[in-house]
């Protein structure tokens, strides 16, 4: 694990053990924050504008109409994934290993958007703005950053996983090593970095600096770009692949920030770590305690939902942001794919339910005629469903 916390021109990082100081750890998700400070240069240098249509750059059919900040804000109605992400996939363990500009197009014009302008998070829409970065830039998304971003920041050991080695070992929630994600299209997030280089970027997001590079960042945060807002000014993005997760938070122009990276997979504790420190606070704050009868009941009720698969009546229990975001379409696309060739489940057993800064978090073990599976939920102090990972 690898921190670093800004207070203006003061940076500490910590990396346990300390052997690893200048490994590279994936930062999943991060990554779509820099996607769009890429996007964000173009931008503002006039190469493209954040109303075109895509049809200027990508082979859209129908949905041509959609706009570059639809993309870049998750308000384009396309799904998570690619409804032929998973065509003709061999390799489970690379799930975007190839997937390639081709697909990604042909996709776009099978896709079904939502008949509505909510938020719905979406890789696919992401892979799809950083082809056409590269596209409207002449040149790889990795050389584009690596312009825009990471040399003027000094970030020489950040670049497109498989660029630059060797990267830390990640493990899946079971502890399995598992290897890091390469694609031919990584602008959602299949980057690697180093700690001391998160903390370059961390800083340069808390303190935007009068240059090139800061006024990108600048346009990214005055337009909601790829990042998740909350009061106080603070915004945020979390990271995870199979093997790792990351978390930022900052709170622009005040020079606060922090940073949390892992090689391990499922980041609910490391994004709480990272915001108690940001705030100036004991991040000791989130060891769990014994759970009530109360929060068990509520897992309870969450594990019979999942286990029956009835994903409206799970969402319908959901925390208004989480509900809006898992929506039943979205969980079913995840979990079909999750549960494949395993056939019926036979029934559940809940593991460990703790009781953690925000509410409580719960394993509950799903078992099939042909194996199990595991699920993690997070329900908040009225017993809500908060978040819902599948381990």
């Amino acid at each position: 694990m690898a921190t670093a916390v800004i207070a203006g021109d003061d940076i500490e990082t910590t990396v346990r053990p300390e052997s690893h100081q200048h490994d590279r750890f994936e930062i999943g998700s991060i990554g779509k924050t820099m996607t769009v400070t890429a996007l964000a240069a173009l931008v503002l240098d006039g190469t493209l504008a954040l109303d075109d249509e895509i049809t200027r750059w990508l082979d859209a059919g129908d949905n041509g109409s959609i706009t570059i900040a639809e993309l870049a804000t998750h308000t384009s109605g396309l799904p998570r994934l690619a409804p032929n992400h998973g065509a003709g996939r061999t390799d489970d363990e690379q799930p975007y290993a190839h997937f390639n500009a081709a697909d990604a197009e042909r996709g776009l014009r099978e896709a079904q958007r939502r008949s509505d302008d909510s938020r719905e998070y979406s890789n696919f829409g992401v892979q799809l703005l950083g082809l056409i970065v590269e596209r409207a830039a002449g040149a790889p998304l990795g050389d584009v950053l690596r312009e825009r971003l990471w040399a003027p920041l000094g970030m020489t050991s950040t670049s497109v996983t498989g660029e630059q080695n060797p990267i830390v070992q990640g493990y899946d929630n079971r502890g399995r090593p598992v290897p890091a994600w390469v694609g031919p299209l990584p602008g959602p997030g299949l980057f690697t970095s180093s700690v001391s280089d998160m903390a370059r970027y961390a800083a340069a997001v808390a303190t935007v600096q009068p240059s090139p590079v800061g006024s990108a960042i600048q346009f990214t945060i005055n337009h909601g770009l790829a990042w998740s807002s909350s009061d106080g000014g603070w915004i945020s993005h979390n990271g995870g692949t199979a093997g790792a997760s990351s978390y930022l938070i900052a709170r622009p122009n005040h020079g606060v920030a922090a940073v949390a990276l892992a090689n391990t997979a499922g980041g609910q504790d490391l994004e709480q770590t990272a915001q108690l420190a940001a705030l100036g606070r004991d991040p000791n704050e989130i060891r769990p305690s014994p759970a009530s009868d109360d929060d068990v009941a509520n897992v309870a009720r969450a594990a019979a939902l999942i286990e029956n698969a009835d994903w409206p009546a799970l969402n319908a229990i959901m925390v208004g942001p989480t509900a809006e975001q898992l929506t039943p379409a979205v969980i079913e696309q995840a979990w079909a794919p999750y549960v494949a060739d395993l056939g019926v489940v036979k029934g559940h057993t809940i593991g460990s339910v703790r009781r953690q800064r925000g509410g409580v978090r719960a394993a509950i073990r799903l078992a099939f005629g042909d194996g199990e599976r595991l699920v993690e939920v997070w329900l908040n102090d009225e017993g809500e469903v908060s978040g819902v990972l599948l381990a």
